[in-house]
């Protein structure tokens, strides 16, 4: 972690790909600076950067082959998604993710100067579980934040 990062002075700009106008559209829905505790999934099984990636990164990174067309207008097709309780995790683990055999379920802390995040509930009356949309800003080391749990005894 670089000095300025640990003094909060990371700059508030996204990854290339994301739009211009990005962040004050996110702001106009909701999403804020705001601490919260989450689970995230890394499905490769290691705890780095590309772990983090928001899913419109990832798919044009060639690292995630997805199976609906992310739709460039919906603001979650470039979170990174996590989810507050834990059992909400283990659910997308076994179901959607299919237990991929590398995947590991880490617990961690958004820091408000290291993104925008909302519970996408807040945003979208469909979504009935605790997932949250995290748009990491460009240059944040947020996987320093994070550590492998054991999701089913997170769950009791």
């Amino acid at each position: 972690m670089s000095e300025k990062e640990d003094m909060g002075e990371i700059e508030k700009t996204f990854p290339p790909c994301f739009p211009a106008g990005f962040r004050e559209k996110l702001m106009g829905l909701g999403a804020k600076e705001q601490q919260l505790v989450v689970y995230h999934i890394c499905k490769y099984g290691v705890i780095d950067d590309d772990a983090f990636l928001g899913t419109w990164e990832e798919t044009q990174r060639g690292l995630r082959i997805s199976r609906k067309k992310l739709d460039p207008q919906d603001v979650g097709s470039y979170s990174t998604s996590c989810h507050i309780l834990p059992k909400d995790s283990r659910r997308i683990l076994r179901t959607t993710l299919r237990n991929p055999p590398k995947a590991i379920v880490t617990k961690g802390i958004i820091q408000p100067h290291k993104g925008l995040s909302q519970v996408t509930a807040e945003r979208d009356n469909k979504v009935r579980d605790s997932h949250v949309d995290w748009w990491i800003y460009l240059n944040a080391c947020v996987y320093c934040d994070f550590q492998e749990v054991n999701i089913d005894e997170e769950c009791k």
